[in-house]
């Protein structure tokens, strides 16, 4: 257990990739280092923001029903890509 929770905070603390762990409610509850630079605010910042926020709304389209069915157990997993704007616009 431990060696996995080690693994998940090296991926997530170190990624390359931009990675926010949220709540159900799509507030944001943790940043790593990659979508802090990504999106050009501190993760303090992004911290109680909402991931809607930041998404492009021309892609914003049935994520939160991807999400839903996630909740519901009706899935396992979903895989999106969506834009996002930076703070600079």
């Amino acid at each position: 257990m431990r060696a996995t929770q080690a693994r998940f905070h090296a991926v997530f603390r170190d990624g390359a990739t931009a990675i926010a762990i949220g709540d159900i409610n799509g507030r944001i509850l943790d940043v790593n280092r990659a979508l802090v630079d990504m999106l050009g605010y501190t993760d303090d910042e992004l911290r109680g923001q909402r991931v809607a926020d930041f998404v492009h709304p021309d892609d914003s389209g049935d994520m939160w029903e991807q999400i839903a069915t996630l909740i519901r157990g009706d899935r396992s997993h979903v895989r999106m890509e969506k834009r996002f704007v930076r703070r600079d616009g």
